[in-house]
């Protein structure tokens, strides 16, 4: 079982050229190698955060990635921007940008300059700083913090949170690497988790959107 942000994509293919069972845990493409995988489902907890920031009234979404791993990037993205382009066939005028974590400064000046925004942080470390940045503005805005480092939420109480179900996610990749090792057939090679969400509540809040 291979678990890490920055996996050796060289090293995960010699494994598969060598036919040693591996599964990874978040989803890895390896060239041309069908690597099996466990994955909190990163499309799914964007689209979720998404919809959430603009019940709370955002108009305005800015993705902030503080991560490397290219294909969480990607998933978390796709989804905010499927429920960016779900509001705009409704009607709604709707933007959606991306910020690096080097590009921070760029999220003061347009918080100055843009009414509406929402901002989903993606990394506890990144999201206290936004919400530390947020908090020496004076401003309310919306902020949604999706969590793959393993830190606890408690520490920003008033914050929208996503999670990967990471207990479920361990459980069900070690199911698929013994399935491996003893060289049964897989019903599917590749499994997203749900994840589990943790919404501010506020007066006359019905909670949001919530995946089962």
């Amino acid at each position: 079982m291979l678990l890490g942000g920055d996996t050796d994509r060289v090293a995960v293919a010699a494994l598969l050229v060598a036919k040693i069972p591996a599964v990874h845990v978040g989803r890895r493409v390896i060239g041309q190698y069908d690597l099996p995988y466990v994955t909190p489902d990163y499309h799914s907890a964007g689209k979720l955060g998404a919809k959430r920031l603009l019940d709370r009234g955002a108009h305005r979404i800015v993705y902030v990635a503080g991560v490397k791993q290219p294909e969480s990037r990607a998933d978390l993205l796709g989804g905010i921007e499927a429920a960016v382009a779900e509001e705009r066939a409704r009607g709604g005028e709707m933007a959606c940008a991306t910020l690096d974590v080097y590009e921070i400064e760029e999220l003061d000046e347009k918080l100055a300059v843009e009414a509406g925004v929402g901002i989903f942080a993606h990394g506890t470390k990144l999201g206290m700083a936004v919400w530390y940045l947020l908090q020496k503005r004076g401003q309310g805005v919306p902020l949604t913090i999706y969590d793959d480092e393993g830190w606890l939420g408690e520490a920003l109480p008033q914050v929208d949170w996503i999670r990967p179900r990471q207990r479920l996610m361990g459980y069900q990749a070690a199911l698929l690497t013994l399935a491996l090792i003893r060289g049964q057939s897989l019903p599917a090679r590749h499994l997203a988790i749900a994840p589990e969400i943790s919404w501010r509540r506020e007066a006359g809040d019905d909670g949001g959107t919530a995946l089962p």
